[in-house]
């Protein structure tokens, strides 16, 4: 068991390096970018915005993938979105055709960034434009697989899409292929976290008297359909 903590944890870094010092990307192509259907929890619009056709990428040109969390505040005023938890805020979640969910792993944020003032009656955007490269290594297995010599080895023609937040965390799906999937995103943000961020003095914080945070469980923005060219 503490051998596959270590493998997991090695592989983990590879690709966070690898990411850092990924060259330039090509843009995605396709139809116009898409969200989804509304879902409403405490006020707020959740929708996963995205583009649709997303080009295979070379070893040499990875694609940029446009992906986002869009919230429309249809509250009575202005709220605060928090950014930051010990267990993640927006999380991506993906499955294939036949409906299997695939894991994504990642690395947590290192930072509290500043919340997100969202005007009573407007919309922000929560970038997430990911990038869909190559793999180059083996796939990372989930939490608790026995991992065996074969499992290290790279596979050929398996894609991985990496997905950065605004405070140097980021999310990993691997064994990807051309081919149509399903994806979502998901948001929370519990009070202890809230409260965590109000006792930081290096952030910009409206007062919540003024702008009160939201504050809820996971929420799962309804699915959109994409599609990885061959």
């Amino acid at each position: 068991m503490r051998k596959t903590v270590w493998v997991v944890c090695f592989l983990l870094l590879v690709h966070g390096f690898a990411w850092a010092n990924a060259p330039a990307t090509q843009p995605t192509t396709g139809p116009a970018v898409m969200e989804s259907e509304a879902v409403r929890e405490g006020g707020m619009d959740f929708q996963i915005v995205a583009s649709t056709v997303w080009a295979k990428p070379t070893e040499q040109t990875p694609t940029r993938v446009l992906l986002g969390l869009k919230v429309t505040n249809r509250t009575d005023g202005p709220r605060q979105l928090n950014l930051w938890s010990p267990i993640g805020i927006v999380d991506f979640r993906i499955k294939d055709a036949v409906g299997n969910h695939l894991w994504v792993t990642g690395m947590l944020p290192d930072h509290a960034p500043d919340p997100r003032l969202v005007p009573q009656g407007q919309s922000i955007m929560l970038d997430r434009t990911a990038t869909l490269s190559v793999q180059e290594g083996a796939t990372m297995p989930p939490p608790g697989t026995v991992i065996r010599p074969e499992d290290l080895k790279p596979k050929l023609g398996m894609l991985e899409l990496v997905i950065p937040d605004e405070a140097r965390g980021w999310q990993l799906s691997q064994g990807l292929r051309p081919g149509r999937y399903t994806i979502c995103l998901t948001y929370q943000s519990r009070e202890a976290a809230v409260k965590a961020i109000l006792s930081n003095p290096s952030l910009h914080i409206v007062d919540p008297k003024d702008a009160p945070f939201w504050i809820g469980k996971r929420v799962i923005t309804k699915e959109l359909v994409i599609e990885i060219t061959d």
